[in-house]
């Protein structure tokens, strides 16, 4: 339950710094606890272009976060941390199993 609520506000955190009033996208999280996968989307229209893509995509899974992808600049597995989310619990899931092996992440 605690990792939920860290996730959630990271991801607000996010879709807040990324959206602005005069944008014509909009940045949001999608949150599906039941599950345990927890998205960042960002839509709408750009230069009359149709604009989706997913910046950040989380599963909790075994009481450890399965990172699937991670879009921005800093790196979600940074900000866990620094909300005191030890490393053992973060699987950087977009690596394949043997590159987890040289990280200081969890292999799974």
């Amino acid at each position: 339950k605690k990792y939920r609520q860290i996730l959630q506000n990271i991801l607000r955190e996010y879709a807040d710094l990324s959206n602005s009033p005069n944008e014509t996208t909009q940045t949001v999280p999608v949150f599906d606890e039941k599950a345990d996968r927890y998205l960042l989307l960002t839509y709408g229209r750009e230069n009359k272009k149709r604009v989706h893509s997913c910046w950040v995509h989380i599963e909790i899974k075994d009481g450890k976060f399965w990172i699937h992808f991670d879009g921005t600049e800093e790196g979600i597995a940074a900000e866990l941390l620094k909300n005191g989310v030890p490393k053992n619990d973060i699987v950087l899931a977009f690596k394949s199993p043997e590159m987890r092996k040289y990280t200081d992440f969890a292999l799974a």
